[in-house]
């Protein structure tokens, strides 16, 4: 009898679950910085638990309605970590993983990125595929060939509040000899 820890999360109209092993840790969300060209999931960068890691819109990847800010769910990938924006983490429970299969193609006929559901408090969690979320088309930029992507300019917002520049996280890129 294998027994799986999950961490429930909340998002505004669905319940998901991931699994305990792969949670770095759970943080408030902070500033994020966009970056031009890229995926419709992808919310940009953010600094969380030391560093600096993708964000990650999980209500706009499953196609459900999302809530203005809330918390990071920081999970560990092949490449490093993934900041996954949900409304709150709600509890860590343990279940039977022997019975999480008799769900599993209910779970996948909803969304893909669902392995299995499982029922807390009455309540129904869909368990997350980590693995398919980091490889997700929505996270992913592909142009057809040839094509040349333009960055748009995003509608000018001056902050609520002044921000010491000095602590302010970025991406230095260089391409082809440009800072």
């Amino acid at each position: 009898m294998a027994q799986r820890n999950l961490l429930c999360c909340n998002l505004a109209d669905e319940n998901i679950a991931v699994p305990l092993e792969r949670v770095v840790g759970v943080v408030e969300g902070g500033l994020v910085t966009p970056l031009p060209w890229t995926a419709a999931g992808f919310e940009g960068l953010v600094e969380a638990i030391g560093q600096v890691m993708p964000q990650v819109n999980l209500a706009a990847i499953l196609g459900v309605r999302e809530a203005k800010g809330g918390i990071l769910v920081v999970v560990s990938d092949r490449g490093g970590s993934l900041a996954l924006r949900v409304r709150q983490a709600s509890a860590m429970i343990q279940v039977d993983g022997d019975t999480l299969a008799s769900t599993a193609v209910r779970a996948r006929e909803r969304n893909p990125l669902y392995v299995a559901e499982i029922r807390h408090q009455g309540e129904i969690y869909n368990i997350l595929d980590l693995d398919l979320l980091a490889t997700d088309e929505s996270l992913q930029v592909t142009a057809p060939d040839g094509a040349v992507m333009l960055a748009g300019a995003g509608p000018e917002t001056i902050p609520a509040e002044t921000v010491d520049e000095s602590q302010i996280p970025f991406l230095l890129l260089e391409i082809a000899g440009e800072r």
